[in-house]
């Protein structure tokens, strides 16, 4: 499995709010994480995570 990140804002006893972070690669850890109202942060995407079709052959190309 991969690392999944989670994340929990509470509130201090002075009013301010904290996040908190926890990283588990192990899925009931992150089962319980869930129950316990952690929210799973999604990863920033990149250009990489998006994949792009290849270019059509151009024998199927129009010529114009």
């Amino acid at each position: 499995m991969e690392q999944l990140t989670f994340t929990k804002t509470i509130k201090t006893d002075d009013g301010n709010d904290l996040v908190l972070t926890r990283v588990t690669d192990d899925a009931a850890d992150a089962n319980t994480l869930r129950t316990q109202g952690w929210t799973e942060a999604k990863p920033a995407e990149t250009e990489e995570a998006t994949p792009t079709l290849p270019a059509p052959p151009a024998s199927t190309q129009r010529n114009n």
